[in-house]
């Protein structure tokens, strides 16, 4: 009730409009033939149309608001155009660093284990994990892992170079100066309320950002996989590459190590407690083959697969695309001013047009203002 007067106050002349507008109906039911018995030339302006609606401009009188407007429209899309091209100028640019592996069959010496001991050894196989694409899904799951993600940040001392903006990876603002010994610091108080607020960021909180900055992919029908690490420093990116094959080798070695020395200890006290001959050279033949895998694995520097496309240091940038920024920003200015300046238009029209009612809307802003700042 309350806007419907406000509505009524500031537009008082609405009901008369409607039955003027009613009454000229019905003058044009009572003589149809004025109607359609008369057409305007097209030489004719449409003079009526633009004196009883001023606020419904032609096409003309858009493109003369635009005309009129141009240098609101210029400043607009000017300045917006600069403040975008300022900040594609101060983007971080984003390389990217990636290595392709290839998994071997480090085990082909173990293949006559299913061919010649059956059914035990093609199932001895599959605990080894000989053959097939396991491989290929063993090697993107370890990848992905936490526990990978884990051993890096704790192994390499990552926490600085993930957390770059935190003072406490920040070995060289935590240094204090001779002065700051002697008379203290005046941010000592300042650092007790932050340090309440703020927590430094923990493992976890490091494990979470090196998985989004990196990409695990692989490549059933080429039988590959793809690492590819994502930094603003390219060399950084590298080496987080470097480090993620250093470590799944690193994981897959120790878990075959791990798999041969327990099997190499069963395979001893099975063959302590056998008296058939038969067996006990099953069992001594299986025996020098896990030696030998223990070994093998000892002695690679990649375990597991083969690096067929190391990483390099990127001199392109990935993103981000500075260019479409650019183009979109001005682009949204160019749609924005266009609809503030018949914004503008607008309001400017209905001030010259009706003023007192301008007046009263002015008012009753005012009102509400006062009203919620109470």
């Amino acid at each position: 009730m309350e806007q419907h007067g406000i509505y009524s106050r500031i537009f008082p002349q609405e009901q008369d409009d409607d039955q003027s507008l009613e009454g000229r109906q019905d003058k044009t039911e009572e003589k149809p033939g004025a109607a359609h018995g008369k057409i305007r030339p097209l030489s004719e302006p449409a003079t009526e149309k633009s004196s009883e609606s001023p606020f419904l401009p032609d096409l003309f009188d858009l493109v003369m608001i635009l005309v009129k407007r141009r240098l609101l429209i210029i400043c607009i899309v000017v300045f917006s155009a600069f403040m975008a091209f300022h900040s594609a100028l101060n983007m971080v640019n984003i390389y990217r660093s990636e290595a392709t592996l290839v998994p071997n069959d480090n085990r082909n010496n173990l293949g006559s284990l299913a061919n010649g001991f059956g059914a035990f050894g093609g199932f001895m196989a599959g605990r080894l994990g000989i053959g097939g694409r396991g491989e290929l899904d063993k090697m993107e799951l370890v990848l992905q892992s936490r526990v990978l993600a884990a051993r890096m940040i704790e192994k390499y001392d990552l926490m600085p170079t993930l957390f770059p903006e935190n003072n406490e990876f920040n070995y060289e603002a935590n240094e204090e100066s001779f002065f700051s010994k002697i008379f203290g610091s005046d941010s000592d108080s300042d650092k007790s309320d932050e340090e309440d607020e703020e927590k430094p960021p923990t493992i976890q909180d490091g494990v979470e950002k090196l998985r989004n900055m990196t990409r695990i992919s692989s490549n059933m029908k080429k039988q590959t996989v793809t690492i590819a690490v994502e930094h603003r420093n390219p060399v950084v990116a590298r080496n987080m590459v470097l480090r993620y094959i250093n470590e799944l080798s690193e994981m897959l070695r120790l878990e075959v190590i791990q798999s041969a020395t327990e099997n190499i200890r069963f395979f001893k006290n099975e063959i302590a407690q056998t008296e058939d001959h038969l067996l006990r050279e099953k069992l001594y033949t299986m025996l020098a083959n896990e030696i030998e895998t223990q070994t093998f694995a000892k002695a690679q520097k990649h375990y597991g697969f083969n690096v067929i496309d190391p990483p390099v240091p990127s001199n392109k940038r990935v993103r981000p695309s500075k260019k479409k920024h650019l183009v979109l920003s001005t682009f949204v200015a160019c749609f924005l001013a266009v609809f503030l300046a018949f914004a503008v238009e607008f309001f400017a029209r209905f001030r010259k047009t009706y003023p007192e009612r301008y007046g009263m809307l002015v008012q009753e802003f005012k009102l509400n203002r006062r009203k919620k700042a109470d």
